[in-house]
């Protein structure tokens, strides 16, 4: 078992403000996580799925997606992380994509890509989802209305007014 000495800087020593001691402190959970982890099991065995886990009395938190009609699943297409491609995950962006007021959820995914997922992990890529908020906690999937289903390889998406017209402009 990999377990790397992990030496983060004492607060007498060294002292960030702001955002710098926010990132800090994150790198340090994050590298005291990954000293438990056995990186040589972890490379040769394949990720399954999690069963979900029962919302208890104390929990704050409750997964609703699927009653808030959120169904999307990334297609992972791979046995395991084998590059740094497949290391990002899903992209996502939250914009008001029908300017109703309302912030709309839009997430990308990857489906295989030649080269870099297995052959034979996925079937045929998922499209991309677009979320409309109807504005009483549940959304409406609108991805082909809008045109937004995209196709091949997506791992990332970002929203700006590009071209200064007003609307929100996606970039996959």
């Amino acid at each position: 078992m990999i377990r790397p000495e992990i030496a983060c800087p004492s607060p007498d020593r060294f002292r960030p403000k702001g955002a710098a001691e926010v990132l800090l402190r994150a790198v340090c959970v994050a590298a005291a996580c990954l000293s438990s982890v056995d990186l040589a099991q972890a490379a040769d065995t394949p990720r399954q799925p999690r069963t979900a886990i029962a919302a208890g009395p104390r929990d704050l938190f409750e997964d609703v997606t699927l009653g808030a009609g959120i169904d999307f699943v990334h297609q992972f297409c791979h046995r395991r992380i084998a590059n740094i491609v497949l290391s990002n995950g899903s992209g996502g962006a939250v914009l008001d994509y029908d300017g109703d007021g309302w912030m709309d959820i839009y997430l990308v995914n990857w489906g295989p890509l030649e080269g870099v997922t297995a052959p034979g992990y996925c079937a045929e890529r998922e499209p991309n989802r677009l979320y409309r908020n109807r504005g009483d906690g549940t959304f409406e999937e609108v991805t082909r209305k809008a045109g937004l289903a995209g196709a091949g390889y997506s791992s990332a998406v970002t929203v700006g007014d590009y071209d200064n017209d007003g609307h929100p402009d996606i970039y996959i």
